[in-house]
């Protein structure tokens, strides 16, 4: 039999859908290695350009979303709902708590990031979250006091405005 048969024949057999599974399951294993690897070698700066490509990601993902839903305001309200966007993607549930027209906590019983941000996700979520609110707006200070793969019930995030009295406030 000629080369070229044979090798379309054993194809056939293998079948395209094996074959899209296969092309997926290798990238899902190189991409954790790759960063694994420039921890590895660089350390503290492996992780210093990981986190700030994590905050880029994030920052593009953000536009992308605002400018799907058309939100032109740059408020903390609007800035909250690309993450509340995301949960309702994911399917997880978020409760808001405006504590003041400048701060608001939003809290989740699911990690929004757990499928998403595969490896260092504990040190390098606060940056893609940073990211995402900041294409919106870049004053919107976050924090994330609580998450569940450091062991909490919920993921909490806390947003606030900087105030214009005090710009050397840390995002």
């Amino acid at each position: 039999m000629e080369r070229s048969k044979r090798f379309a024949q054993e194809w056939k057999s293998i079948g395209l859908t094996n074959r899209m599974k296969w092309r997926k399951g290798r990238q899902d294993e190189i991409t954790p290695l790759i960063i694994a690897k420039i921890v590895e070698t660089f350390g503290g700066k492996g992780l210093e350009v990981l986190s700030a490509a994590y905050e880029e990601a994030g920052g593009r993902d953000g536009s992308k979303i605002a400018k799907s839903l058309h939100i032109d305001s740059d408020d903390l309200p609007a800035a909250i709902s690309l993450v509340e966007t995301l949960c309702i993607i994911f399917g997880i549930h978020s409760n808001s708590n405006d504590e003041s027209e400048d701060r608001i906590t939003l809290t989740l019983d699911a990690c929004p990031f757990e499928d998403t941000l595969k490896l260092y996700r504990e040190s390098l979520c606060i940056y893609y979250l940073r990211g995402l609110i900041h294409a919106i707006n870049p004053n919107v200070r976050v924090k994330i006091p609580k998450k569940i793969c450091e062991g909490g019930e919920n993921c909490i995030f806390q947003f606030s405005c900087e105030s214009d009295n005090n710009p050397d406030q840390l995002r």
